[in-house]
């Protein structure tokens, strides 16, 4: 069986309280690169720059509140009991399809508002949000908390990492690497 062995510490560097993850850089830069593919996409379409520009003010934010909010619908039970924990977004718990609807639904709302036309920036969107997507994973599958289930077929990937996101009952055994598989899906998708 051939298995990925992941050591890799999933906080990248701590300066006093803060902690950068290597999610949160790698997050960061899906972001920074499907906003540039959107340029891009958008210059081929005859969209003016600037739309894009003013359209992110808004998608990105409500990707942030759609990722936070998702995560907290998905565990709710936790959050009731823990209200105040919701606000603590620096702790983790962020969902990517929540993200992606809190995105679009902004960017469309503010396209609305602004007269531009959203067929077409979905047109524009979508292969940048596809690409975001899977830079995206890179980080779940870094830091371990997106695994599936153990597997003892051709390959798979075990954590070894303490701090490794993964359940403690799956540390160090070989599990599928479902951000893997999402990250092929999504460029098949893209292809």
């Amino acid at each position: 069986m051939f298995v990925i062995d992941v050591t890799l510490d999933p906080i990248l560097f701590e300066i006093g309280p803060f902690q950068m993850s290597w999610h949160g850089l790698i997050a960061t830069t899906a972001i920074l690169v499907a906003v540039w593919v959107a340029l891009v996409l958008a210059r081929r379409s005859a969209i003016p720059e600037s739309s894009i520009g003013r359209l992110m003010w808004w998608a990105i934010p409500g990707g942030v509140i759609g990722a936070r909010l998702f995560n907290v619908l998905d565990h709710l039970p936790y959050y009731s009991d823990n209200p105040i924990e919701v606000l603590f977004i620096w702790q983790g718990g962020i969902a990517a399809y929540g993200a992606f609807i809190g995105g679009l639904v902004s960017a469309v709302v503010a396209a609305r508002r602004e007269g531009l036309p959203v067929w077409q920036l979905l047109d524009v969107a979508a292969p940048a949000m596809l690409i975001g997507q899977a830079i995206g994973r890179i980080g779940c599958f870094l830091n371990g908390d997106t695994v599936g289930g153990p597997t003892a077929g051709g390959w798979g990937v075990a954590y070894w990492h303490p701090d490794a996101l993964v359940p403690r009952s799956l540390a160090g055994i070989p599990t599928h690497p479902y951000p893997l598989y999402e990250i092929i899906w999504d460029l098949a998708m893209l292809g």
